[in-house]
């Protein structure tokens, strides 16, 4: 069997970066509700590079009336208290998802795509 290049739960893990992408994808056909009709979908990808090299995504999109969170509300969440709270620390996948939890009161959105 050979090594598993994704840390275990047990590992030490060391974030090195965290950077955030924002896109924005077209529908093949409008999504019509009585409230609105969208054309496009907003969505922002979350990255997570570890010191080792390994690097995970995660996304979020807007949701503006579920959580009250659009693209630059997850943005600004991931620029700020999230990036904040992860580059450079250190921990197991529960600790560091600890500091996420901790970093930002609400935010759901953004926290969930990292």
């Amino acid at each position: 069997m050979t090594a598993s290049p994704i840390p275990q739960e047990a590992a030490e893990l060391e974030v090195r970066a965290v950077r955030r992408h924002r896109h924005l994808a077209p529908l093949r056909h409008p999504f019509v509700t009585a409230a609105r009709r969208t054309e496009a979908v907003e969505y922002v990808v979350a990255e997570v590079e570890l010191s080792g090299g390994a690097v995970g995504q995660g996304s979020a999109a807007e949701t503006v009336a579920v959580t009250g969170e659009d693209a630059r509300s997850i943005l600004a969440a991931l620029d700020g208290p999230l990036r904040g709270a992860l580059e450079g620390a250190r921990g197991t996948v529960g600790e560091l998802s600890a500091r996420i939890a901790a970093a930002l009161p609400g935010a759901t959105s953004a926290k969930a795509a990292l």
